[in-house]
């Protein structure tokens, strides 16, 4: 009966830690997507600025 509790209470830690863990790897993957959107948009401005156009050929 004992060994059953601990087991118990072992395996739920385990699921509390994997979902804090799934929140902490979501948070960096929302980070990490608007900082690629963020680069995105810089060259997207630099392409602007060095595009060769008809008027500046």
């Amino acid at each position: 009966m004992r060994t059953k509790r601990i087991s118990g209470i072992i395996i739920v830690l385990i699921g509390v830690a994997l979902i804090l863990s799934s929140f902490y790897i979501r948070s960096r993957v929302r980070s990490g997507r608007q900082e690629i959107s963020e680069a995105q948009s810089t060259v997207s401005k630099g392409k602007k600025l060095f595009s060769v156009t008809p008027i500046t050929k």
